[in-house]
């Protein structure tokens, strides 16, 4: 017999995307419903998260993730209605074998 925890989320169940600086392990927390726009640098140690001067394919990934987030989640844009995606989607959070 096999006993397995499975533990799913919802796209509705993210209450914050949370980047953590590589430099001094500060945090900063990013509503899924709000801004995609990551900071250009660490809130507390003012480390370079974002070179305004170059293409920084991982920060560029985050955002389009947070967006991705959004839209996913049926949040409106400027001037849309909300509209709910054709499909739901859930992350299995178990354990990797």
């Amino acid at each position: 017999m096999t006993i397995q925890n499975l533990f799913t989320a919802d796209l509705s169940d993210v209450l914050h995307v949370q980047l953590t600086c590589g430099k001094c392990g500060a945090q900063a927390s990013y509503d899924p419903d709000g801004r995609t726009e990551v900071a250009g640098v660490c809130p507390q140690c003012r480390e370079t998260w974002k070179d305004p001067h170059l293409i920084d394919e991982g920060i560029v990934a985050v955002e389009r993730f947070l967006e991705t987030l959004k839209t996913l989640r049926g949040v409106p844009r400027e001037t849309g209605k909300r509209k709910r995606v054709g499909v739901r989607l859930v992350f299995d959070l178990g354990k990797k074998d």
